[in-house]
């Protein structure tokens, strides 16, 4: 079974995907969000992901390698 969770709101920010506790998705849409590096430590844990979209969000080079780092099997887009 696959997983997918499109996200679409400016008013969507770090603390929002920490209480959300999606750690089984395999792929997630995050574009036009606020979420920033110490948004994206939050997914760490979401070690089915497979592939994540990050267009136009307030996430940096320095936190996009430290993703993958920790989800080396996910594709990230942005």
């Amino acid at each position: 079974m696959s997983f997918r969770v499109v996200i679409r709101d400016r008013h969507v920010t770090s603390p929002t995907l920490r209480r959300a506790g999606l750690t089984e998705l395999k792929r997630l849409n995050l574009n036009d969000t606020q979420i920033t590096d110490a948004g994206l430590m939050h997914l760490k844990g979401m070690t089915e992901l497979r592939i994540l979209f990050l267009y136009d969000t307030q996430v940096t080079d320095a936190g996009i390698a430290e993703l993958k780092q920790a989800l080396p099997n996910c594709v990230i887009r942005y």
